[in-house]
């Protein structure tokens, strides 16, 4: 069992209808920040702009999403760069801090076959937790160094990389998230720059949990890809 840091679960963000959602973990002392409404605010929207992107591309899940009611969960844990500095090193081997982590709960195709998803249960089951450095994002900025990761090329899925992800039977520009009732976050708005840098490894890491991974150009590519497409649904434009 993973050992994080005691922190306060801040929120529990869903989405109605949606069988994903996220338990957000803070630090009190981030809470009585001045960006602290504007995270919670876009992190409330993660779960449903995360899920359309996986379902427009038809791979909700690289281990396979079981039949509903499922409900799965991943747990979000926001650090400062020594806490996560510890887990590197404690299970990776990696004495330094380094901006997010995750620690999958199944492996592929693991969930889909397990006996915990056959129990009548209303509670979600867990799919594993990422951990995010916001110290580490900060000394990004603070050093003029991007907080976006770059792509590759504008390569689209194909099959067979990412534990099967399917190539979209439309092309990515056309998933719309432009509802009237969705306020997307200005380029100018304050602290944007870290709010960014917050979701982008949220989406990262979570696309890890879900069982994908980027061991070769063209997967981490599609990585980012799914990444820029959950972030383009959130914020006006991308940086």
């Amino acid at each position: 069992m993973t050992d994080f840091p005691q922190l306060t679960q801040a929120a529990l963000l869903s989405e109605a209808g949606k069988p994903l959602s996220f338990s957000l973990w803070v630090d009190d002392s981030l809470m009585k920040t001045p960006a602290w409404a504007d995270l919670l605010n876009v992190f409330h929207r993660l779960p449903k702009a995360l899920y359309d992107t996986l379902e427009h591309y038809g791979v909700l899940m690289a281990y396979g999403l079981p039949a509903a009611p499922f409900q799965g969960q991943i747990h979000l844990h926001l650090l400062n760069n020594s806490d996560i500095q510890a887990l590197n090193r404690a299970y990776r081997g990696k004495d330094e801090a380094t901006d997010v982590l995750s620690f999958p709960m199944f492996e592929p195709n693991e969930l889909a076959h397990s006996p915990i998803c056959q129990l009548p249960t209303s509670e979600a089951i867990s799919l594993g937790d990422v951990v995010i450095s916001v110290e580490f994002g900060l000394d990004l900025m603070a050093a003029g160094k991007p907080v976006h990761a770059p792509t590759l090329d504008t390569a689209t899925p194909k099959t067979t990389a990412l534990g099967g992800l399917k190539e979209s039977p439309r092309p990515p520009n056309t998933l719309q998230c432009n509802n009237s009732d969705i306020l997307k976050i200005s380029p100018n708005a304050p602290n944007v720059l870290i709010l960014r840098y917050l979701i982008e490894r949220a989406v990262h890491g979570s696309l890890h949990v879900l069982g994908y991974h980027h061991e070769s150009d063209i997967a981490y590519n599609q990585v980012v890809m799914l990444q820029h497409c959950v972030l383009n649904q959130l914020f006006d434009t991308a940086h």
